[in-house]
C-alpha cells in the first residue's frame, strides 16, 4: 500500500502466489471517487525531492584592454562553475584569452592570439555514457512522466 488508511482492515487470503487481502472498515477512494482525506502517504510523492536540488551556479569574467596607436592588447579570463540542480551532475570551466596585435611600419601589421580552456564535466551514467533523451534516462521525463500511484521509493531502492 502506498498510503496509511485510518479504520481499513486488511483480511489476507491464500498463500504463496496465490496470497491476496481485502481490504474493509475504511477505503482509500470513497464512494464520491475522490481520495479519502484521512489517507496519508506513506511517502513524498515529488520525484525532484530525491534527484533535484537546489545549487548555486557561479560565473566570473575578467578582461582588459589597450594600447595606443602603433600596439594593442586583449587579455580575458573566466571561470564557470555550474554543479547543476540533477543530483550527481556538473560542469566546471576554466577559460582564458591573449590577444597582441603591433603595426611594425605602414605595410606590416603582425598579431598572437592564444586562447585556452579546460573543463570537467560529471554527469549520471546513462546508457552510452550520454543522455540519450529516453525516459529511462533523462531525468525530466522520468519525473514527469511517473504514475503518480507507484511508489517513489520503490524506484530509488531499484536503482541502488
Amino acid at each position: 500500500m502506498l498510503y496509511d488508511v485510518p479504520g481499513a482492515v486488511y483480511t489476507p487470503s491464500g498463500t504463496g502466489a496465490d496470497a491476496s487481502s481485502t481490504m474493509s472498515g475504511s477505503y482509500l477512494v470513497n464512494t464520491d471517487g475522490k481520495l479519502n482525506p484521512n489517507a496519508r502517504l506513506l511517502f513524498s510523492d515529488r520525484y525532484d525531492d530525491y534527484l533535484l536540488e537546489n545549487r548555486l551556479r557561479q560565473d566570473y569574467d575578467l578582461s582588459a584592454s589597450g594600447g595606443n596607436e602603433k600596439v594593442s592588447y586583449f587579455l580575458s579570463g573566466g571561470y564557470l562553475e555550474d554543479p547543476s540542480y540533477i543530483r550527481g551532475s556538473s560542469f566546471k570551466r576554466y577559460n582564458g584569452r591573449a590577444n597582441f596585435d603591433a603595426q611594425v611600419n605602414t605595410w606590416l601589421k603582425l598579431g598572437a592570439n592564444i586562447g585556452y580552456s579546460n573543463r570537467t564535466t560529471q554527469s549520471p551514467a546513462t546508457r552510452f555514457g550520454r543522455n540519450p533523451g529516453s525516459s529511462t534516462a533523462n531525468v525530466f521525463r522520468f519525473i514527469n512522466g511517473q504514475n503518480p500511484w507507484f511508489s517513489c521509493m520503490h524506484v530509488i531502492r531499484m536503482a541502488h
